[in-house]
């Protein structure tokens, strides 16, 4: 019910609205995310069209993801 509602933070009095929700990593997990999100900066870094953006999302994968305009 908690995770259901944490869009509705946005709209909330200022001082709910510094509330942050997080995935409980072990450290190795943490590790691994590290290294994915500078294996996805990189990636979008050697991306010369600049349409593009890569973010590590989910169960530790990097995405590629087409800037909005």
């Amino acid at each position: 019910m908690i995770t259901e509602s944490l869009g509705k933070l946005k709209d909330a009095d200022e001082i709910f609205k510094k509330i942050i929700f997080t995935h409980d990593m072990t450290t190795e997990d943490r590790e691994d995310n590290k290294r994915l999100d500078n294996e996805a900066k990189a990636k979008e870094g050697d991306d010369l069209s600049g349409e593009f953006l890569c973010r590590v999302k989910g169960s530790f994968m990097v995405l590629k993801i087409r800037k909005r305009h």
